[in-house]
């Protein structure tokens, strides 16, 4: 999992390579609309916010990072598809 604020010093354009070299960014789920399986990585860009900020959001952090740790897929609204 990749964080960084789009104030930060890491490039956005440094943090979205890393993110594809983690395996981010599939074009077949993005084209798809909706993921069936947990990414293999994900990407926060938090707004407003520089490199040393970024743990003033411990409790937005903690609500990206756990799904990630978890190895969960970001759930589909309801009734959006049927399973």
């Amino acid at each position: 999992m990749i964080v960084v604020g789009d104030a930060d010093a890491v490039q956005l354009e440094y943090a979205l390579e890393l993110f594809k070299l983690r395996g981010g960014g599939d074009r077949k789920v993005a084209v798809q609309g909706f993921m069936t399986e947990a990414p293999r990585a994900r990407l926060a860009i938090l707004p407003g916010t520089a490199h040393v900020g970024i743990v003033a959001n411990a409790d937005l952090i903690a609500a990206l990072a756990v799904p990630f740790l978890d190895d969960t897929k970001p759930t589909t609204p309801p009734g959006f598809f049927k399973a």
